[in-house]
């Protein structure tokens, strides 16, 4: 793999990130929705986002691969954005969002461990500080490039086309991010001795063994609702300090969404904003 060079197609696929979250909630305002719909899509795609992170993370456990997920990931983004242009109605939309959290959560679970694993130790936090300088300028080139985009062609051809062509447009950058993650992007090598694949052998063998001895057991304790409680509380493995900063992003998180679902309506509705 290019080191480094493959940073550019997640800058690329985080443009269309960037574009894409005024987007949408313009878009149903145009369609004739409101907060409440807006509401709905922003957790329609949490919810998803939040089970397709876990459903990818095992995926890439059981698998050890990397990139055909960052490949489906950027290759979904363009085919849901080259959609958009022909979605006439506010449930289509939500149905389309939900795609997108589904596939884009297929290369945020695994982007970290890429870097991870392709360097050495005493260089990931740079590598992963320098990742997400190239996130952040994606996202903040992406709402640029809407900016630019809106002002241009909305007064030209109006404000349903401005923003469907936009959506051409966003999947074209998509295009652009899956051709360089295609190029850039490889497996990063798997040293295993002989030695260590007899034990990973041994150990998972027992573990099957043991898990069929007592499937019941283990799956009234993963089911149970004071594991979580435990967690809340600060009394589980993790311990209190990381329990902290959990409720902390929590309340952050909270207090985000609370802002980002209504500012962009209330900015076009109340203030009169153009998008």
């Amino acid at each position: 793999m290019r080191k480094k060079h493959w940073y550019w197609s997640f800058f690329a696929a985080n443009s269309v990130a960037g574009a894409a979250s005024p987007l949408l909630p313009l878009y149903v305002y145009f369609l004739g929705g409101g907060p409440r719909e807006v509401g709905q899509l922003v957790a329609v795609a949490s919810a998803v986002g939040v089970l397709a992170s876990l459903l990818w993370g095992r995926l890439s456990d059981r698998t050890q691969r990397r990139r055909p997920m960052i490949l489906v990931s950027f290759g979904g983004l363009a085919l849901a954005y080259a959609a958009f242009p022909f979605l006439n109605q506010v449930s289509h939309l939500l149905y389309l969002n939900a795609f997108v959290s589904l596939v884009w959560m297929a290369s945020v679970t695994v982007a970290v461990l890429l870097i991870m694993e392709s360097n050495t130790k005493a260089d990931w936090e740079q590598q992963i500080g320098r990742f997400n300088v190239f996130s952040g300028l994606g996202w903040t080139g992406g709402l640029a490039l809407g900016v630019a985009w809106t002002s241009v062609l909305l007064p030209v051809v109006g404000e349903g086309w401005g923003l469907r062509s936009l959506g051409a447009g966003i999947s074209a950058l998509a295009v652009c991010a899956t051709v360089l993650a295609t190029l850039w992007v490889r497996e990063p090598p798997l040293h295993i001795s002989a030695r260590a694949f007899r034990g990973m052998a041994v150990t998972a063998g027992a573990l099957l063994y043991e898990r069929f001895r007592y499937a019941p057991a283990h799956l009234y304790h993963v089911f149970s609702p004071m594991q979580l409680v435990r967690f809340l509380q600060g009394r589980s493995a993790l311990g209190p300090d990381l329990a902290l900063w959990y409720y902390g992003a929590l309340l952050a998180f909270t207090g985000f969404a609370m802002v980002f679902v209504l500012l962009p309506i209330f900015l076009r509705s109340v203030l009169e904003w153009p998008s």
